[in-house]
């Protein structure tokens, strides 16, 4: 966005934002919608009417995650390694496609090798196809395991500090909470671990942003 803003015409001819929000989530959201409205061309694939749909010239709705059928796989770096299947749980309210759909129609749209490249005729038998031998426990099931280990090359990190409760973290306020900060982006296998050592706090919840909130209590829970 930087090397657009900073350019009388944009680099950038044509754009595709997917479920996102960059003229609002990012930092300086003005200069982002500046920079962004230099783009000539923006498509926004989009369940919700926000800020950057607004400002793109063509607007694609797909179905809400309640309304659609998708592979979930976890997040790189945690074991074991799962991949998940979500379901639609309802019919979808308006007029809307699965992201899955509306990138295989599009593809078809082109025509040429890239409408050949993408031969299925809707997301969900694509699915099938690229999930091969998985497909059949995936859709039972809901899920499957492809690794139950950290991948190899992982760095190990001792979170036993955690369990001792260090003198530099003390609780403040009217209750017995503390924040920790903690790497969940290049570590996060080696919390469990730390959960399980004798100690008087246990997490009870965290954020996306890597704070695990930990509580006070007389016991540890059995895990």
């Amino acid at each position: 966005m930087a090397r657009i803003h900073q350019s009388g015409d944009s680099p950038v001819k044509a754009l595709i934002v997917y479920n996102a929000n960059p003229c609002f989530s990012l930092n300086d959201p003005d200069r982002v919608r500046t920079a962004f409205e230099k783009i000539p061309f923006k498509v926004c694939v989009t369940s919700f009417l926000d800020e950057t749909a607004m400002a793109s010239d063509v607007i694609l709705p797909v179905s809400t995650y309640l309304e659609r059928m998708e592979d979930v796989p976890a997040r790189a770096g945690l074991a074991p390694s799962v991949v998940g299947l979500s379901r639609p749980m309802v019919k979808p309210v308006f007029e809307t496609r699965s992201p899955g759909d509306v990138v295989i129609a599009m593809a078809k749209s082109l025509n040429g090798t890239v409408a050949e490249s993408f031969e299925w005729n809707d997301y969900e038998n694509c699915l099938k196809q690229v999930a091969g031998d998985i497909w059949n426990p995936l859709s039972k099931d809901g899920y499957v395991t492809l690794m139950d280990r950290p991948p190899a090359g992982s760095v190990t990190t001792d979170f036993g500090f955690l369990a001792e409760n260090p003198a530099t973290v003390m609780p403040e306020g009217d209750q017995e909470f503390n924040l920790i900060p903690i790497d969940n982006i290049r570590v996060p296998t080696a919390v469990p671990a730390a959960l399980r050592l004798p100690s008087k706090r246990y997490r009870t919840g965290s954020s996306k942003a890597g704070i695990c909130l930990w509580r006070s209590i007389p016991s540890p829970p059995a895990i």
